[in-house]
């Protein structure tokens, strides 16, 4: 097992009004993914937490948690934390981050309203981890 961890900060402080509402969140890795774990933060303290406890990229290519109900509120300066999990045992080779399906990804996608201007293109997610490398067995 394999775990990849990172923070978002500071695009949220972009923000052209106080909040935005979320309506879809959608939990992204590929095949060697196992779990994910996502929390938001506000003023330092973890106001919202969402996982994919079992993950399947074979199912869906990705998840969207029943957590997400109704949606919920993004507050200007709120920062995100994102935990993803590899199964990289078990004679599964190497594996990095990249683009293509047999490399992985770690991604929570968010889907709100109403349209932000940001910089980063609105991503703050891990495609590529210049040549990061997961494991290998």
């Amino acid at each position: 097992w394999s775990k990849h961890a990172f923070e978002c900060q500071g695009l949220t402080d972009e923000f052209a009004v106080p909040e935005v509402r979320v309506y879809m969140r959608f939990l992204h890795m590929h095949a060697k993914g196992e779990r994910m774990v996502t929390r938001q933060l506000r003023g330092g303290a973890v106001v919202r937490t969402d996982s994919a406890e079992v993950y399947d990229f074979d199912q869906s290519g990705g998840l969207d948690p029943l957590s997400t109900g109704a949606g919920w509120t993004v507050r200007k300066g709120d920062s995100f934390e994102v935990e993803c999990y590899y199964h990289t045992g078990e004679g599964r080779g190497r594996t990095e981050f990249g683009l293509g399906s047999d490399d992985e990804m770690c991604i929570d996608y968010l889907f709100y309203y109403p349209r932000q201007p940001l910089d980063m293109q609105g991503s703050c997610a891990v495609l590529f981890g210049d040549g990061e490398y997961l494991g290998e067995t």
